[in-house]
């Protein structure tokens, strides 16, 4: 197996629900995990054994465009990714059109370059599953594995009546239902929206909201509370009213479950909050005025079937038929649409190719979203601007907000990036025109027609107060490490040692690679450390060396000056061994690979080159370094300046891609690790979460 596993969930939720509990597990086995999401990234580099992430990160790393990340550094969280064992999991909660072909996509690419995968849910259709099976089968072995109800003991004793009562949802159904029926009930309801509006209406003192529109400390101490009552041996009484967040994962149960109704996997789903652990319960379905956010076909498909379904003991059987007739057309359509998987091949291509946020979230959801904080005066906070709280709102509504509450808006973003040293600078920029606004942007909104309450959430169209910050850490330079000055032979030697280390680490991951380029092992582990040691190859340039300080007899690889801006060395050093890259890895496709994973080693998609010479004793120090006298002969050791031929691999071009991002990740960790010892990696990703 792989070093690593990534575990891929569509909701913040489920990950903190899943991953805590994995963590119980992970101490016992002696594994490390981390939990990686927009507002929880303990993990930036996916160094980790295990690491519980959202499918929108998992696919954003491995386009070269991680959300949560350095752009700059965009190809280490990759090599992760397409090196990992990948685990997608309640895929039936991903976008059909997107976020489920972009799981397919990555799926693919790891079964052609020999990596496992796991694909699960508790509702796909078996026409979806034989189909994909059926697609996929020539590129290696793929099992399919079917649970049986009677091998899980919580489904033995269960029984779970479905009640179809074709009307909306009223308060006084809630309130009646919990003083006659069950001292426990789920309300799960469509919007944000209309779960706050039944909350404020209900007249019971023992309540509950939930859903994603509180910050996030609140978030957590809500959702401690109501594990205390529908967790598993959970104590007291109450009622939960909530949204689709909990459709899957989570550890909740009721006996009495009151739910709009919504398409038929997503309602399969909610009835699995219903008697979870065992015993008798209900699932009442309410009607609802609007379909939205659903499509209204999908409802009217779905309403037809409930007709069939009224006072059903909802069994695994009775579940899949039902979610067969319903999203018969759906899964046709969408699900395994062979157009939808050649458009998010497209985005993903782009988004590799440019960098592009934005581009990597459209790949994976169609709901585009907005971060959003609430202060008066964001340029007041200065370097502490982003550590305001914040929460996410779909873009349509949020813009919706915006032209009927006039609402005073900045759009924050970056002033400057100053290359090695990655100090990123950043303001509040005025908004003038609700039209102006972005999808995938972080905007501050003044709290004078936005509020906020610990209970409700966000509430629009009223007066509130500005959010807090979040914990200040001590801010400390990374700078990528204080250099001490290095000679360039020396340097060459500790990447070499670091780099044989990485190396034994990956077997698995070289072994498989080895293989699907039809070379031994023990060649590919020779041609990655040759490219590790020639990485630096451009500081052997006259001009780097002067601005260096170089005393004209041992050529540098880091300098203590301070202040100086080097010429660039990364592209020289590509380009300088692009003739031995084509030459010997042309026929096996590979040589974009190595000439790209040097270039980008301080900067992802670095491309042009300057003019340069490389001093006289060059040839002379690879020699010691123990490079190759074929390979001496083949190098550049000056040019006129121009750019490489590609700025990216190509993406659908797996085998390249993969090699490209998996050679980038050792060459930076070597890199890293040669300068700054064992602990360099830790310290940047103590550096990363601060900053």
């Amino acid at each position: 197996m792989p070093n690593r596993l990534v575990y891929s969930l569509p909701l913040r939720v489920l990950v903190e629900d899943i991953g805590e509990r994995a963590l119980k597990y992970g101490k016992k086995a002696g594994v490390t995990l981390s939990i990686h999401h927009g507002k929880h990234f303990e993990d930036p580099l996916f160094r980790r054994d295990l690491i519980v992430t959202t499918i929108d990160q998992t696919v954003g790393a491995y386009a070269c465009t991680p959300l949560s990340f350095s752009l700059k550094h965009g190809a280490i969280p990759a090599g992760a990714v397409a090196t990992s064992f990948l685990v997608f999991d309640e895929i039936q909660l991903f976008v059909p059109e997107l976020g489920l072909q972009a799981a397919l996509v990555l799926a693919k690419h790891s079964l052609e370059t020999g990596f496992p995968f796991v694909i699960m849910s508790a509702t796909l259709s078996r026409k979806f599953v034989d189909r994909f099976c059926d697609e996929v089968s020539s590129m290696g072995q793929i099992e399919l594995i079917e649970a049986k109800e009677e091998e899980i003991p919580s489904r033995l004793n269960r029984k779970v009546k479905l009640v179809y009562k074709k009307e909306k949802l009223k308060p006084e159904d809630i309130e009646n239902a919990f003083l006659r029926h069950s001292e426990k009930i789920i309300v799960i309801c469509n919007t944000v929206g209309r779960a706050q509006e039944l909350f404020k209406s209900l007249r019971v003192n023992d309540k509950i909201l939930l859903h994603s529109r509180f910050l996030e400390s609140d978030r957590r101490v809500l959702e401690t509370k109501v594990k205390k009552i529908f967790g598993k041996n959970g104590k007291g009484k109450g009622v939960l009213v909530t949204t689709q967040i909990i459709e899957a994962g989570i550890d909740l149960s009721a006996p009495l479950i009151l739910s709009e109704i919504a398409p038929a996997d997503s309602l399969v789903q909610r009835a699995g909050r219903c008697a979870r652990w065992g015993g008798e319960g209900e699932f009442w379905i309410y009607e609802v005025e609007k379909e939205r956010p659903y499509l209204k076909d999908l409802i009217e498909k779905t309403r037809k079937e409930l007709e069939d379904l009224q006072g059903e003991i909802l069994t695994w059987d009775v579940e899949k038929v039902f979610v067969e007739k319903a999203l018969e057309n759906l899964i046709e359509e969408k699900w395994l649409s062979i157009d939808a998987r050649a458009n998010v091949i497209a985005i993903l291509s782009e988004a590799s190719f440019t960098g592009d946020r934005n581009l990597a979230s459209r790949a994976v959801r169609d709901e585009f979203q907005s971060e959003i904080s609430l202060h008066r005066d964001p340029n007041s906070l200065g370097k502490d601007i982003l550590r305001l709280e914040r929460i996410k709102v779909p873009f349509w509504l949020f813009k919706h907000w915006a032209e009927k509450y006039q609402f005073q808006i900045w759009e924050v973003g970056e002033r400057n990036i100053i290359d090695d040293k990655m100090e990123i600078r950043w303001q509040a920029f005025p908004i003038a025109d609700p039209e102006e606004l972005l999808p995938f942007k972080y905007y501050i909104v003044s709290p004078e027609q936005l509020g906020y309450s610990e209970e409700l959430g966000l509430l629009p169209g009223e007066s509130g107060k500005d959010f807090p910050l979040r914990e200040a850490s001590e801010l400390w330079s990374f700078g990528e490490f204080e250099y001490k000055e290095e000679s360039w032979f020396s340097h060459a030697k500790r990447i070499e040692e670091q780099g044989k280390r990485l190396l034994e680490a990956s077997s698995f991951e070289l072994s498989k690679l080895a293989k699907a380029l039809g070379m031994t092992k023990k060649k590919l582990e020779n041609l990655i450390l040759i490219i590790m040691k020639l990485h630096d190859l451009g500081k052997l340039n006259k001009r780097w060396q002067e601005k260096a300080g170089w005393n004209g007899h041992v050529p540098l690889a880091h300098s203590e000056k301070k202040g100086i801006k080097f010429p660039p060395h990364a592209t020289i050093s590509a380009y300088a061994i692009s003739k031995w890259a084509y030459e010997n890895y042309k026929s096996k496709k590979i040589f974009e690979a190595l000439i790209l994973a040097i270039a980008h080693h301080h900067s992802l998609r670095s491309f042009e080159y300057p003019k340069y010479e490389f001093i006289e004793e060059w040839e002379k120090i690879l020699k010691e370094s123990n490079i190759e006298s074929a390979i001496i002969k083949t190098i550049y050791s000056k040019a006129s300046g121009s750019h490489l031929p590609k700025r990216m691999p190509e993406f659908n071009n797996v085998l390249v891609y993969r090699m490209y991002v998996f050679i980038s990740r050792l060459i930076k960790f070597a890199d890293w690790m040669a300068v700054g010892g064992e602990d360099a990696l830790v310290c940047f990703e103590e550096w990363y979460a601060n900053v």
